[in-house]
C-alpha cells in the first residue's frame, strides 16, 4: 500500500512539473519569443506525456506564427487523433485548412499572372488571418516585383513585427535597402551628388542598419561640401557599426578639410587601428602629420602606406615633398620617380622632379621631367615655369621664352614668367 502511494505521489509531481512546464512555454509564446518556446515544446514533447493533446495543439500555434503551416497542421492532426470528440479542436483544423486552401489559391493567381486578383487574395487572408505573417510577405513580394518599394516596405515590415525569426523577411528589406543604395552609386558616378544623397537617405530609411548606405550619404554631402551634415550621416552609420573603416577615414577627411589636422589623425589613427591594411589611411596620416609639420610622423605613416600597397604613387610623391624639403634631393628624386613609375599620369611628381633637378642644376633631366607633366597636363603652369628655367639655362631662349610665356597664362606663376622673359629680353 505504502508502495503504491509513494507511485501516485511521484506521478503526481511529474503531471505537475509537466503542466508547470507547458504554461512556461505558453508564457514564451504569448510574449512573442516564438523560437525559444518551439524548441522546448518539441522538447516538451519528446520527453513529456506525448498523449496530452492541449501540448500539440500549443505546438501548432507556435508553428503557426513561424509560418509552418505545414507542421501546424501536423500537430493538430495529432491533437485531433489525441481527443476525438473535441469541437474545438475540428474548428481549429477547419480554419487551418481554409487558410492552406486560400494560400494555394492565391498563389495559383499570381503565378496565372492575375496580379489584382491575387492582390485581393492576400488581402482576404490577412482580414481573416491578421496574424500570420506569411501573407503580408507574399503580399510584399508582389508590390517588389513590381518595383513599388514603398508598399512592399510596408508589408515586409508587417510580415517582421509579427514573425521576427524568419530571416527571408529581414533578407527583402535589406535587397531594397541595397537596390536603393545601388540606385545612388549610379547617380553619384555622374556626380550628380544631391540627388545620389537622397538615395542613400532613401536606403537608410529603409534599413536603418544599414552603415554602408549612411556612409555613401556622407560621401555624397562632402562633395557637396555640405561637412556637417557629411558627418552627422556617417556618425549615424557608425552607430551600427563602429569598426566602418571608410566611414572612420572620411571623418578624418572632413576634420582636414575645416582644417583640424589633429583631430584627423585621431581620426585616421581610429581607421588604421580597425584596418592595418588600409593603405589609404595612412596615407591620410601620414599627410595630416605633414600639415602638422610632424615630418618624421609623416614619413613613418607614408613608408606604412607603401608597405601595405607598394604601387601607391601619392605616397611615393609626398615623402618626396618631405624629402625635398629635409634637403634629401636624392632620396626625393628616387620617390618622385617610384610615383611617375606608378602612375604615369602623376603630372605633378613630374613637376616636382623637374623642379629639384633644377635644384640640382641637372637641366637637361629637368626638361624631360617638365615635358613629360605637360604632355600629360598641357596647361599646368608650374610645369611651363620649371621647363623655362631648364630651356634657359640649357642656352635655348627662344624655348625659354615660349615657355616662360606659358606659364604667365597663370595668375599664380605671372609676375615670376614675366620677370624671366623681361631678363631674357635683355640678354644680348
Amino acid at each position: 500500500m505504502k508502495i503504491i502511494k509513494k507511485l501516485l505521489l511521484v506521478l503526481f509531481f511529474i503531471s505537475n512539473s509537466f503542466s508547470s512546464d507547458l504554461e512556461v512555454i505558453k508564457t514564451q509564446y504569448d510574449s512573442g519569443s516564438f523560437d525559444s518556446a518551439y524548441n522546448q515544446i518539441l522538447d516538451y514533447i519528446s520527453k513529456g506525456d506525448d498523449k496530452n493533446a492541449s501540448s500539440y495543439v500549443l505546438a501548432s500555434d507556435i508553428a503557426l506564427s513561424l509560418d509552418s503551416l505545414g507542421r501546424a497542421n501536423e500537430f493538430l492532426l495529432k491533437a485531433i487523433d489525441l481527443d476525438k470528440t473535441n469541437d474545438e479542436f475540428r474548428k481549429k483544423w477547419t480554419k487551418l485548412d481554409s487558410l492552406r486552401i486560400s494560400l494555394k489559391e492565391a498563389n495559383r493567381r499570381l503565378e496565372s499572372g492575375l496580379i489584382n486578383e491575387a492582390i485581393i487574395s492576400y488581402e482576404n487572408i490577412i482580414d481573416i488571418n491578421p496574424k500570420f505573417a506569411m501573407s503580408y510577405f507574399r503580399l510584399g513580394r508582389i508590390y517588389y516585383n513590381d518595383n513599388n518599394l514603398e508598399d512592399a516596405v510596408y508589408f515586409f515590415r508587417k510580415a517582421i513585427d509579427l514573425n521576427p525569426f524568419n530571416s527571408t523577411y529581414n533578407n527583402y528589406i535589406t535587397n531594397i535597402a541595397k537596390k536603393l543604395a545601388k540606385e545612388g552609386n549610379d547617380i553619384f558616378r555622374r556626380k550628380d551628388y544631391e540627388n545620389a544623397a537622397q538615395k542613400y537617405i532613401q536606403s537608410t530609411k529603409v534599413d536603418p542598419t544599414y552603415t554602408e548606405a549612411y556612409y555613401r550619404a556622407g560621401k555624397s554631402f562632402y562633395m557637396l561640401g555640405d561637412y556637417d551634415t557629411a558627418k552627422e550621416k556617417i556618425e549615424l552609420g557608425l552607430e551600427n557599426n563602429s569598426q566602418h573603416v571608410q566611414s572612420l577615414k572620411l571623418i578624418g577627411d572632413i576634420e582636414s578639410k575645416e582644417g583640424n589636422n589633429s583631430e584627423a589623425v585621431v581620426w585616421y589613427q581610429r581607421a588604421i587601428k580597425t584596418n592595418s591594411n588600409y593603405h589609404i589611411a595612412h596615407y591620410a596620416l601620414g599627410k595630416s602629420y605633414f600639415k602638422l609639420e610632424k615630418n618624421e610622423e609623416a614619413l613613418n605613416s607614408l613608408k606604412n602606406a607603401v608597405m601595405v600597397d607598394p604601387t601607391y604613387a601619392k605616397a611615393y610623391e609626398l615623402i618626396g615633398i618631405i624629402e625635398k624639403q629635409s634637403g634629401n634631393l636624392e632620396s626625393s628624386i628616387s620617390n618622385f620617380k617610384l610615383a611617375i613609375e606608378h602612375d604615369k599620369k602623376a603630372y605633378i611628381a613630374n613637376f616636382r622632379l623637374a623642379s629639384v633637378f633644377n635644384e640640382m642644376k641637372n637641366y637637361s633631366e629637368a626638361k624631360i621631367a617638365a615635358k613629360a607633366c605637360i604632355d600629360t597636363k598641357r596647361k599646368y603652369a608650374a610645369a611651363w615655369y620649371e621647363l623655362g628655367v631648364a630651356e634657359k639655362n640649357l642656352g635655348n631662349m627662344a624655348a625659354a621664352k615660349i615657355a616662360f610665356k606659358e606659364a604667365s597664362k597663370d595668375r599664380k606663376w605671372k609676375e615670376s614668367a614675366q620677370y624671366e622673359i623681361k631678363m631674357l629680353n635683355k640678354e644680348p
